[in-house]
């Protein structure tokens, strides 16, 4: 079976944010959390660039999403966060979801170094990681639309 279109999962997608709304991110099932989690890495990336994960405050999750990064085997897009999370001051990941935003985008726009990486993990991502990516979460998102 071929990669699922939007049209596939669009209802559900706002039925998981439905519920995300109602109940809270803790009652998500471990698939819920998982699609949730990766596909606002994948969009938050494809919108603005690894950026967006931490600027957009994706970035909240990121225990939860480095976790189901891992049950996807999905090693690369591991590494490339742990790239970028290693630049940025020790515990910041920890404080106010505000604070890391403002962080982020003050080293992207004072070091055109910091932005050349950005740039080459974008790319990365872009040729290497997203369809990977993209195809073992239409796995689970096949389970949960059984």
């Amino acid at each position: 079976m071929g990669r699922l279109e939007f049209e596939d999962w669009e209802q559900r997608w706002k039925e998981l944010f439905e519920k995300l709304e109602k109940e809270g991110y803790i009652n998500l099932s471990s698939d819920e959390r998982l699609w949730y989690n990766v596909r606002g890495f994948i969009d938050a990336i494809n919108s603005g660039g690894i950026g967006s994960f931490y600027i957009d405050k994706w970035f909240e999750n990121m225990n939860d999403t480095l976790d189901d990064l891992k049950k996807l085997e999905a090693n690369n897009a591991i590494e490339m966060l742990n790239q970028v999370n290693e630049l940025l001051p020790k515990g910041i990941l920890l404080r106010d979801p505000d604070e890391i935003s403002d962080v982020f985008a003050n080293m992207d726009e004072q070091s055109e170094e910091f932005d050349e990486f950005l740039n080459e993990l974008n790319e990365k991502f872009e040729e290497d990681i997203e369809d990977e990516l993209e195809t073992k979460l239409d796995e689970v998102v096949k389970r949960l639309l059984n």
